[in-house]
């Protein structure tokens, strides 16, 4: 068998670049306005590392699930919060309902 040995903070690289190679400032081949372009990159270099991380591969909630497994209190209020749910096509259904966290808009 020929797997590649990686260490585990390796594991993701390959997915991130992917996701890289998917954002407005790399995109080749395509008609992105150069305007647009420019605006991404100066963003990406602006950008704080977390939320450089979620503009990259951002997070997906399913919201139309909530549980009291995982909540938080405010104020003495009880917040259910949406369980992570992992980036893939298979996990969205037309049954469902989702929130996609990027952010920004």
């Amino acid at each position: 068998q020929s797997m590649l040995i990686a260490p585990n903070s390796l594991k993701l690289f390959p997915l991130y670049i992917l996701a890289l190679l998917k954002q407005k400032a790399f995109r080749t081949g395509t008609s992105t306005r150069l305007d647009d372009r420019v605006y991404a990159m100066c963003q990406m270099k602006s950008q704080p590392l977390v939320h450089l991380m979620k503009m990259i591969h951002p997070n997906l909630y399913r919201i139309d699930k909530l549980t009291d497994e995982s909540t938080i209190h405010v104020n003495d209020r009880v917040v259910p919060q949406p369980p992570l749910q992992k980036l893939s096509a298979e996990k969205l259904t037309r049954e469902g309902a989702f929130l996609m966290d990027c952010g920004s808009v």
